[in-house]
């Protein structure tokens, strides 16, 4: 098995753990099948930035998960997982001392299979927020939300998307057009993953 980057600890931890009811530390850990070191620097970061909260009893650590509900997440919650992956595929791709696209001898257009999948990984996270925001049309009709709340929370997930594209855009700016030909590619082959 493939190990697990830091990204997809943070996020089998974040699964793992409830807003409601505690889990030991240590069965976290066991669960992961990490380093322990990598694992308590991880869930250390996690508890400085509130994405999970610790309970010490007789010297043992009890993890929750945030309640992302509460008024200190409003209006993050959509936002905040999709804004750590795509960082983190932004870094992949701008860190990478390959170029991003190439052209082979018959003049196509070629992308190398790791930034293919960073890529497909960054374009994806950008479709998972429209998908917030036609979730958000829909909860609207239904009348589960106002129609101020719901355009608030769309207009957080467009600017989400336009600052990434943005981003990702000046990290390589050599290659502005590959990169809206292949954006261009992958929408006439439309996939929805949730």
């Amino acid at each position: 098995m493939k190990p697990m980057n830091d990204l997809e600890i943070e996020n089998a931890i974040l699964e793992m753990i409830s807003p409601i009811n505690e889990m030991h530390s240590n069965q976290v850990f066991r669960e992961l099948h990490v380093n322990k070191s990598r694992y308590n620097r991880i869930r250390d970061k996690m508890i400085k930035e509130n994405w999970i909260r610790v309970v010490e009893r007789n010297g043992r650590k009890y993890l929750t998960r945030s309640n992302f509900e509460s008024p200190k997440f409003e209006n993050t919650y959509w936002t905040k997982i999709a804004k750590i992956n795509c960082n983190s595929y932004l870094k992949h791709l701008k860190d990478n001392n390959k170029p991003l696209f190439k052209v082979d001898k018959n003049k196509k257009l070629k992308i190398g299979k790791n930034q293919k999948r960073d890529l497909d990984g960054f374009f994806h996270e950008l479709d998972r927020q429209m998908i917030v925001y036609i979730r958000l049309v829909n909860a609207q009709a239904l009348g589960l939300i106002t129609p101020d709340k719901a355009r608030q929370y769309q207009k957080i997930c467009v600017e989400f998307v336009q600052e990434r594209i943005k981003a990702l855009l000046e990290d390589h700016k050599k290659f502005k057009e590959e990169i809206k030909e292949y954006a261009q590619s992958q929408l006439r082959m439309v996939q929805f993953k949730i």
